[in-house]
């Protein structure tokens, strides 16, 4: 209060508001101090959230390792509690073979920067766990250790990552120094440089190590080194190269095949950098593709021939594309087949029939010392020994016998192989290899596809022969008009033909695999007779009749054989039964009658009509000379003319006598066919019903079909009789007749027709028609629906006999009660050709000459008309009415006659044993047949027996003579080629 006391007042009040100013000073510091140490909390609260949610474990301890702190993380990796952990030590979550390594960081702590990290793996709930500890110690100002924050992290799968890159690389490492396959890294330039190598790479290269290797250019292990830059080329612009098969050199010059693969490495700019590839040797590779290559091409040219000639081709019209395919696939230089033509038991003749040449191989196809060669004389008679048995001739040339050499190096072979061909158990023949210009060895594989080659030519021979037979037999049995049905050693039934199935009403379907029960007549086997089984056990066949039913329950008789059929063992294997039906034997017995009656009858007509031709050739002839002695202008030319027009009905006459005979065999020849159709549409109006009209729609068609007037006529009548039968009520016979053509765009229906030009005949008619059923049988010989009185069924069945003669087709279209339709197609053949002659002409158009004749027939007035007319045309005749005088007289003088004209029948001696006698005397005498009867006369006959000339009765002589003229005329040819007064034989 004293001190108070002596303040003024100014000093009291600066005192108070210092005072003053100061509490505000104390006031703001404790308002600031109340900010901060809030926002310390804040602090603190965020700090603990973030410590509390990290992943990685967080532990606090003191320099005597006690846990101060460890977050929940830590606590969740090791499976505790932090009431588990706190005041223990660190090395609670330490494995303790880790402890040595833990102190030691930890002991770096004490030095700056205060800091350490370590990696251990520790045993956890979930397994044992790698962890990465960071420590970290915060220190005092002296540097003394206040407490350590260590942080783990989990480095587990970072751990696994790092242990399977070493061991990646360890096993790149490996591979790279002992795969088998080499690999490089080189350089992008011109020639380029090994960047790296395998061991494996400079061992193909015959390189002793990789640093030699790696020394040479890349380019210069190329064997041609613009390959390496056109592969490189090749990288570059498609970024890689896959099996590039490319052909390198080794250390030593040798070559071999490699297969490279490349990819071209760029930088982070995708600039090319280097290469890096793979290198895999495939020499061995290449040689294997190469054999098997070979082997496939044998192989395929195995099967090619094997398609060919076992499918069911004709295997000589294949063996041409065969051979060059086995010869293109040995790689040959001929491939050839010979076949025996001639044998003996002591030698073999063979000629060479098919023939495959490489280019520039001279073909042997025309070498006429391979025709019909002797092997013996030819000095291959070791060939003949060897095939016999079946065995192989192989070798080089230079090792055969000399008599061989001579002979196959004029053909320019060094080496040859050929193998035997066998029909069954029978040399037929050998098929051969050649190696020209250069020798070679054959290996197995050419030895074996020969033999494959001629086991297959064999078969086929041996099948198309086989073939033929069976086709023979199928043809048989098929077209036989009686039963033939097979039952198999169980019973069943294998086989029916055709005339089965007419007889029986059966269908194959319905019969084959079945039991024959149904041949039995209600008691299955009980009908068949009783010594059926014994006959068949002791003789095997058995001959007689039994009784059948057939499926319209209709009982028959048949007559025939059952056979048995047994294998090598004697077991049976088969059954054959062949049957007729005999139901009808009266009625067929009764037409027997008939038919030996018209024999009969054809005998004596044929032999009337024989002595009417000679007549006739008399009559016909003494005419003709008749008329060439007079003018055009005399009187009774006119009527002569007349006699010999009905001389000419008289023949045709005479011709259908002998047709109806069977003494004349009907030849075809080019035959104008409209005037026949339309003569036998009159035949038909005059024979036709009152209630029938027909209607004829006929062009003039020029072109000429190969038939004779009888097969037309024969057709038309028995057409127009069955539409007559089948229109009894009335109706329309229509006949149309036209030509036309079809060729492979324009038909396509289902008549087996070629393209071509055809006559087309049409028989229509407006009847009561045919059903599918009926129409399939109308062909079928004795298949009528005519009474007995009315036909035997023979029309239909005759007219599609003709027409397959004539090589047409005929089809039917008919529909219950609208009427049948016939069409009928012949083949258009060639215009007939008159023949040439050569001779001078006389004026009554005969042919002159002055040769001398020798005539013989037994004909008296045949053989004097003759002299008297060839003499007249300036031959000189001698006739014979006796064939032996007439031999007697040639034997005596044969040079005397330039040509012998002779009738066929003629009693002692027939034309041609006077022909063959005569030419025993002179081989080349020219001939002429004259006969009445033309059977057998075929082009092929007369050629066989050196007829020159055939003329049929009746004749006159300008016939003779026109024959003379063109035999002496084909004589004349040939005597141009050589010496002889008969040197024309040609037939």
């Amino acid at each position: 209060m004293d001190g108070i006391r002596e303040m003024t007042r100014e000093q009291l009040c600066a005192e108070v508001q210092r005072l003053r100013a100061r509490l505000n000073d104390m006031e703001s510091a404790r308002n600031e101090k109340n900010v901060a140490l809030k926002a310390l909390m804040g602090n603190e609260t965020r700090y603990r959230l973030l410590v509390e949610n990290q992943t990685e474990m967080i532990v606090r301890f003191d320099i005597e390792y006690r846990i101060l702190y460890a977050s929940p993380s830590c606590l969740r990796t090791f499976g505790l509690r932090e009431e588990d952990v706190l005041g223990k030590s660190f090395f609670l979550f330490i494995c303790p073979k880790n402890r040595e390594s833990i102190l030691a960081s930890l002991k770096a702590l004490e030095e700056p920067p205060h800091e350490s990290r370590n990696e251990t793996r520790e045993e956890t709930p979930s397994g044992w766990r790698w962890f990465e500890w960071h420590s970290k110690a915060r220190v005092d100002e002296s540097g003394a250790i206040l407490d350590v924050i260590s942080v783990g992290r989990d480095v587990t799968d970072r751990h696994h990552a790092l242990e399977a890159l070493r061991e990646s690389e360890e096993r790149y490492r490996d591979l790279m120094r002992n795969v088998p396959v080499g690999v490089f890294r080189t350089s992008l330039g011109v020639g380029g440089r090994y960047l790296a190598a395998n061991p494996a790479l400079a061992k193909l290269y015959g390189y002793d190590s990789v640093e030699e290797l790696m020394a040479r250019p890349v380019a210069e292990q190329y064997a041609l080194p613009e390959d390496r830059e056109r592969w490189a080329k090749e990288v570059l612009d498609g970024e890689t190269l896959e099996g590039k098969e490319v052909l390198l050199r080794r250390r030593d010059g040798s070559t071999f095949w490699a297969s490279v693969s490349a990819r071209v490495i760029r930088d982070k700019n995708g600039v090319p950098r280097l290469f890096d590839g793979t290198l895999r040797d495939i020499t061995a590779q290449k040689s294997y593709e190469t054999a098997i290559a070979r082997r496939d091409s044998t192989l395929e040219a195995i099967t090619f021939a094997a398609e060919r000639f076992l499918g069911g081709r004709a295997w000589r019209n294949e063996i041409d594309a065969v051979l060059a395919r086995l010869g293109r696939a040995t790689a040959c230089s001929r491939a050839y087949i010979f076949e025996i033509t001639s044998r003996t038991e002591e030698d073999v003749r063979a000629s060479q029939r098919f023939e495959w040449t490489a280019d520039g191989i001279a073909p042997q196809m025309g070498n006429p010392e391979l025709q019909d060669t002797s092997l013996r004389e030819s000095g291959f008679e070791r060939w003949s020994h060897l095939m016999r048995k079946g065995e192989t001739v192989r070798g080089t040339v230079s090792s055969f016998p000399r008599s061989e050499q001579e002979a196959l190096s004029r053909q320019g072979i060094e080496a040859l192989l050929a193998v035997p061909i066998f029909d069954e158990d029978t040399w037929w023949g050998f098929i051969g290899f050649d190696a020209c210009g250069s020798s070679r060895v054959w290996s197995t594989l050419d030895e074996d596809t020969l033999r494959i080659a001629a086991k297959v030519i064999g078969a086929a021979i041996t099948r198309t022969r086989t073939e033929e037979r069976r086709r023979q037999l199928e043809l048989i049995i098929e077209q036989s008009d009686e039963a033939v049905i097979t039952i198999n050693a169980h019973g069943l039934v294998e086989y029916v033909n055709p005339a089965f199935t007419r007889l029986m009403g059966y269908t194959a379907k319905e019969v084959l695999g079945k039991a024959p029960y149904f041949l039995g007549t209600g008691k299955g086997f009980e009908r068949f007779p009783e010594d059926l089984w014994p006959a068949l056990h002791k003789q095997r066949v058995w001959r007689g009749r039994m009784s059948h039913l057939r499926k319209d329950r209709a009982t028959i008789t048949t007559e025939g054989t059952v056979s048995i059929i047994r294998n090598e063992a004697g077991d049976a294997i088969h059954y054959v039964a062949v049957q007729r039906d005999v139901t009808d034997l009266d009625r067929l017995e009764a037409q027997l009658d008939h038919a030996r009656k018209m024999e009969s009858l054809g005998t004596l007509t044929g032999g009337i009509a024989h002595d009417f031709r000679n007549i006739l050739s008399t009559i016909a002839g003494w005419l003709e000379m008749a008329m060439g002695e007079m003018k055009p202008q005399d009187p009774p030319l006119p009527y002569l003319d007349q006699a010999a027009r009905s001389c000419g009905r008289a023949s045709d006459l005479v011709k259908k006598l002998l047709a109806f005979s069977r003494k004349e065999r009907r030849t075809h020849a080019p035959l104008s066919i409209t005037p026949v159709i339309r003569e036998s549409v009159q035949m038909l109006r005059m024979s036709r019903p009152g209630t029938v009209v027909i209607d004829e729609h006929i062009e003039e068609v020029a072109a000429f079909v190969s038939a004779t007037v009888t097969d037309i006529e024969q057709i038309m009548l028995n057409l127009g009789s069955n539409a007559f039968h089948a229109m009894r009520d009335g109706g329309t016979l229509t006949v149309r007749l036209r030509e036309v053509s079809y060729n492979t765009a324009d038909h396509k229906g289902s008549l087996p027709l070629k393209p071509g030009n055809y006559v087309q005949l049409v028989v229509e008619d407006t009847g009561h028609g045919m059903s599918r059923e009926l129409q399939q049988q109308i062909f079928d010989p004795f298949f009528t629906t005519k009474t007995r009185s009315e036909g035997t069924g023979l029309g239909l069945a005759s007219v599609h006999g003709i027409v397959r003669s004539l090589g047409g087709v005929i089809e039917v279209i008919s529909a219950p009660g609208e009427g049948s339709c016939f069409r009928i197609h012949f083949p258009v053949c060639d215009a007939p050709e008159a023949e040439r002659a050569n001779g001078v002409k006389a004026r009554n158009g005969a042919f002159r000459g002055n040769e001398s004749v020798m005539f013989v027939d037994d004909d008296a007035s045949m053989a004097k008309m003759m002299e008297m007319g060839l003499g007249a045309l300036g031959y000189t005749v001698e006739t014979f009415t006796e064939p032996d005088r007439a031999l007697a007289s040639f034997r005596r003088a044969p040079d005397t006659y330039d040509v012998l004209v002779t009738d066929q029948v003629m009693p002692g001696m027939s034309g041609l044993d006077l022909i063959q006698a005569a030419r025993a005397e002179c081989p080349r005498l020219p001939v002429v047949l004259v006969s009445g009867y033309t059977d057998g006369f075929s082009g092929e006959w007369l050629k066989t027996h050196q007829i020159n000339r055939l003329v049929t009765k009746p004749t006159g002589v300008q016939n003779v003579a026109t024959a003379i003229r063109a035999v002496m005329g084909d004589t004349a040819k040939a005597q141009s080629a050589g010496p002889g007064k008969h040197a024309g034989n040609n037939t």
